[in-house]
């Protein structure tokens, strides 16, 4: 199981596929397995990183309660442990607003 320590926190990632990086965000109480066989399809372009939030899925679950700036924090330190220094980002419901935090706040990546 790869798992990563970013902050505090351990979070669980799968990396497929090759092609420039993409990562995707889930949204609140989902964990990767949500991305399902969409997963499959863009690993035919796409180097995917998928991981689970802080608590949810099979990352570590801290004590919450749990703000978008600890999750953008999570998420930027997650793509400097894989050494990626500029990946494509998809998020869906609260990943959308954890991806448009990621971008304000770190606009190289």
């Amino acid at each position: 199981m790869p798992k990563i320590r970013c902050n505090d926190v351990e979070l669980y990632y799968e990396i497929k596929g090759k092609g420039p990086p993409l990562l995707l965000i889930n949204g609140l109480g989902s964990d990767m397995r949500l991305w399902g066989p969409l997963t499959d399809q863009l690993e035919s372009s796409f180097t995917v990183i998928a991981f689970d939030n802080r608590g949810m899925g099979k990352s570590e679950r801290p004590e919450g309660p749990y703000t978008i700036s600890q999750m953008v924090e999570d998420t930027y330190a997650l793509i400097g442990e894989l050494s990626k220094e500029r990946v494509h980002v998809l998020g869906f419901s609260m990943g959308g607003c954890i991806a448009m935090q990621l971008a304000l706040e770190n606009p190289r990546t």
